[in-house]
């Protein structure tokens, strides 16, 4: 399992993680430009250290993995989804955020607003402990 400039093949996702063994369910995808195009199979996996190779421009990465067994890819279909969902949203909203800046502003009013709602809360349940 190897990519080179972004091109070739990883594992994405993450699903069922198991602390006793350190192993997790990840799709092995092709990826173009460090983006998954075409999920391939799912394994049940134990990652080892990923260990980038640099050569001027060029960049090559490789992480070695003990599979512990194949597992089917139609069960899989929520985690092949939600990194789809996760990876290609995310380069979605950052384009459209060069073109549309208020972008970048609606994830701050949303915070904004969480923090404003938890201080009248706390102001509201103060009040009900006081008594006033």
């Amino acid at each position: 399992m190897s990519s080179f400039n972004g091109f070739g093949t990883t594992f994405y996702g993450r699903k069922y993680f198991n602390p006793k063994d350190e192993s997790s369910i990840k799709i092995k995808w092709i990826i173009f430009g460090f983006l998954p195009f075409i999920p391939l199979r799912a394994y049940r996996i134990i990652m080892g250290e990923t260990k980038d190779n640099f050569w001027g421009i060029f960049l090559s990465s490789s992480t070695p993995y003990t599979i512990l067994g194949e597992v089917p890819l139609k069960a899989n279909l929520d985690l092949i989804l939600s990194t789809y969902l996760k990876i290609w949203g995310g380069l979605i909203f950052f384009i459209l955020s060069f073109w549309y800046p208020f972008f970048f502003l609606i994830p701050a009013i949303i915070v904004i607003k969480f923090f404003i709602d938890e201080i009248k809360i706390r102001k509201l349940v103060n009040k009900e402990r006081r008594g006033t």
